[in-house]
């Protein structure tokens, strides 16, 4: 029931002012078929405050309503305990008419029901960030030992500052049990975990699935399970994926992996607590490029009514601990009292200044964004532009030194190679002498080619053995064999990551991005086939595998045989609930099938 948010004051000017307890009322903030919620004064210390009271059926016996009565103030006694910015503070308890009420804190703004009536869907980081609130207030009263069972947007509050706040703790559910009427429903399960539905314990984690049924319809504007019937919808929550589905969402990639650790049909595939629930939407808001402390900005008011307030002239209504009415020339017609309009806060203000809309953080977010990447490529282009300049310039001082040595070196001629003798060759002979009287020149040129002959003979080195390293250089390597390996991963997850070793060296790597129908039974989860050539013979493989938002990986060895020309393949699940990886062989015979030590 959204009773304590200051919303617009229903008050019937023909009744009189009346108490409840101590408490003068001063309006009514909210009626509903388990109460009604008054807007209310506390005369001890003057403070303004929400006061509930539960309207109890009427075929209650006496002994039902004791007993109801001490169900109820035991449950506002716990829930009395929680001190959190996130929790409305509960005051006082009592008893009036035979009907126990409590006194809360009342939070000057919306219920969050009222903001998607009104805006319809959110921006991710505005959903975001009252998203994590909730969280942190559950994970406190969590800790406290105290299970909400309720959560949706009518008990989730947010003021005008954007602080969410969440109302009914340890109440809603004796409502929604103890005073059922015969025939009657009390709204729909939209937002009740599966648990909750088949009738289980509950514990912190169902709080956790309802906050993600309120995160997706702050995203979408739509609720993720509809139907026709409570039957239906109940069917939905145990069986079926969100509609539509997470994959199919257009919103960003961090979001999307929150989502799906709030609705995962197992409570133990969730997020652990509210604690890392928070973390997981403040690490998305930072990719987002947001403020992780920022919450949602104020809603403008909309709508106001009006009544005649005898005479005229501004007076202050009493307790309403803001502002005064404004008297004629004000607002049309004199004595006029203007009151906010839809779930607004119950306070009566001056007529409406029109203020300056603060810019959309999106479009102020998308602009600055903008203005860097222009800034980036204004850079860019000016270092290109200089590196191209200081090219020339090396380039022109290269050619005006080439040119100015060509001119100063002297043209010299040739010089003709020098022909060095080899090593250990033998000193040219001396030139023959004069051949004797009586020969002629040409008997000598006949007899001098085969001295010469016989001299470069003996000039020749030897030819050198080649040498070993030479000799095993020529040698071609034997390169083994490749042999085909397909590893197939599967297992019931929606994120993390995994990787493959192959003799202590990393062969593949890469992200897990399950999806709800992943597996061959339609259940959510991940199925991925990696292909690996390895050399033939024995080799000692090594899977990893992170789930989300989990400190440890499931890491587990394998021992496996490659034949030359047999290909192989393994089968690993990783089975998260039990913490560990099994791997199964199959295609060729693979050797021995063992599991390495670890």
């Amino acid at each position: 029931m959204p009773g304590t948010f200051a919303g617009t004051i229903l008050k019937d000017m023909s009744e009189e002012r009346r108490t409840l307890g101590r408490y003068e009322i001063l309006g009514t903030l909210g009626r509903g078929a388990m109460g009604v919620v008054y807007k209310a004064r506390d005369p001890l210390i003057d403070r303004v405050v929400a006061v509930k009271q539960v309207a109890l059926p009427a075929v209650f016996s006496e002994q039902q309503r004791e007993e109801f009565t001490r169900r109820f103030f035991g449950e506002a006694k716990a829930a009395g305990r929680l001190k959190h910015p996130n929790v409305v503070t509960i005051h006082d308890l009592g008893v009036e008419d035979g009907k126990p009420f409590m006194a809360m804190e009342l939070v000057e703004g919306q219920s969050l029901s009222q903001i998607i009536k009104t805006r319809g869907a959110l921006p991710p980081h505005e959903a975001l960030a009252v998203a994590r609130q909730v969280a942190q207030g559950l994970a406190y009263a969590h800790e406290q030992g105290i299970v909400h069972r309720d959560i949706k947007p009518d008990n989730i509050l947010v003021d005008r500052s954007g602080r969410a706040v969440i109302t009914d703790f340890g109440v809603a559910h004796l409502e929604a049990s103890d005073l059922t009427r015969t025939g009657e429903v009390l709204g729909t399960p939209h937002f009740m975990s599966p648990e909750q539905v088949k009738g289980e314990s509950l514990d912190g984690r169902s709080d956790l699935f309802s906050l993600g049924v309120v995160l997706f319809e702050m995203l979408t504007g739509q609720r993720p399970f509809r139907g026709d019937t409570i039957s239906s919808i109940c069917y939905q929550i145990v069986h079926a994926a969100p509609r539509p589905d997470l994959s199919q969402l257009d919103v960003p990639r961090p979001v999307g992996q929150v989502l799906a650790g709030l609705l995962a049909k197992e409570r133990q595939d969730r997020f652990t607590d509210g604690n890392a629930a928070a973390a997981a939407m403040a690490e998305a808001l930072s990719q987002l490029g947001g403020d992780e402390t920022r919450a949602m900005a104020p809603l403008p008011r909309t709508g106001t009514s009006t009544r005649t307030v005898p005479g005229s002239g501004a007076r202050t209504l009493p307790g309403s601990g803001a502002g005064t009415v404004p008297g004629p020339g004000t607002v049309p017609g004199p004595g006029v009292e203007t009151v906010t309009g839809i779930g607004s806060a119950p306070t009566v203000v001056s007529p409406p200044r029109v203020l300056p809309s603060a810019p959309s953080p999106t479009k102020s977010g998308a602009s600055r964004a903008f203005v860097a990447f222009l800034a980036a490529l204004g850079v860019l282009l000016v270092l290109l532009v200089l590196g191209g300049v200081l090219k020339g310039l090396r380039q022109r001082k290269a050619a005006s030194l080439a040119a100015s040595t060509a001119k100063a070196a002297p043209e010299r001629p040739a010089k003709p190679p020098q022909v060095q003798p080899p090593t250990g060759a033998q000193p040219t002979a001396a030139p023959p002498a004069r051949p004797p009287a009586g020969t002629t020149t040409h008997d000598a040129a006949k007899a001098a080619p085969p001295a010469a002959s016989a001299a470069s003979s003996e000039a020749k080195p030897a030819p050198k053995p080649p040498s070993a390293a030479s000799a095993a250089a020529v040698t071609p390597a034997v390169t083994p064999a490749l042999v085909p390996l397909s590893v197939e991963l599967t297992g019931p997850l929606l994120g993390g990551g995994y990787a493959i070793f192959v003799d202590g060296e990393m062969k593949r790597q890469a992200a897990i991005h399950g999806t709800p129908d992943g597996l061959e039974s339609s259940k959510p989860g991940f199925r991925v086939t990696e292909t690996l050539e390895l050399p033939a013979g024995t080799h000692t493989l090594k899977f990893a595998v992170r789930p989300p938002f989990a400190g440890t990986a499931l890491v587990k060895e394998w021992t496996l045989v490659l034949q030359e020309g047999r290909p192989q393949s393994l089968s690993v699940f990783a089975h998260p609930r039990k913490a560990e990886l099994f791997i199964r062989e199959g295609g060729g015979s693979g050797g021995p099938r063992r599991p390495a030590k670890d």
